[in-house]
């Protein structure tokens, strides 16, 4: 909302992401354990590449919205993922008990 209201936000794309970079992995870890699963029960397979490869590394950079729009995340990434999954969790113990 903040980039539809602003003049310096026209015709530029913004990433939206917290400021700690952190890999799928780690956010499936954050996500596994907030869900009260166990850290060494988590087995993750590296992806086999095929094709095209992308980039190693991909990770969304907030700084132009900070520095166009003043704009920051409000909520820490680890915590905010953690909340986010016991929140579906709970939501879906809740609909299988409807």
């Amino acid at each position: 909302l903040l980039a539809l209201g602003s003049p310096k936000a026209v015709g530029e794309d913004f990433n939206l992401g917290g400021a700690e970079e952190l890999t799928i992995a780690e956010i499936l870890r954050v996500a596994w354990q907030a869900c009260d699963g166990e850290a060494d029960a988590l087995s993750l397979k590296k992806p086999r590449r095929g094709g095209r490869r992308g980039p190693d590394r991909s990770a969304p950079s907030t700084q132009k919205a900070r520095l166009l729009l003043g704009w920051e995340a409000p909520v820490e990434a680890r915590s905010g993922i953690s909340a986010s999954a016991r929140r579906l969790l709970e939501a879906s113990a809740s609909a299988a008990l409807a």
